[in-house]
């Protein structure tokens, strides 16, 4: 019955990514053992960020996600002024 009001989604896995941020945007893929190695990172900055932050530890944040919201707030940074996307890859091929 015509058209059903949806925009298209963009196929990521296609050289020419949609622009974000202030330019185009760089993919940069992290094979399985780098994604695994910077979980393990991640968790890392977490036990020293709640070992820091008093407020963490009072609120009972555990420590991968006080290291995962930093990476996240980190990557979106990155996102939005260099146009730089991550792309995890967790499973091994």
């Amino acid at each position: 019955m015509g058209h059903s009001g949806e925009t298209p989604q963009p196929d990521l896995n296609h050289e020419e990514l949609p622009k974000g941020g202030f330019g185009s945007v760089a993919l940069i893929e992290l094979s399985p053992l780098v994604s695994t190695t910077t979980g393990v990172l991640v968790l890392f900055v977490g036990k020293r960020l709640n070992r820091e932050l008093k407020a963490l530890r009072n609120y009972s944040i555990p420590e991968p996600v006080s290291g995962g919201l930093l990476v996240a707030i980190l990557l979106t940074l990155l996102y939005l002024l260099g146009g730089a996307r991550a792309q995890f890859q967790p499973e091994f091929a």
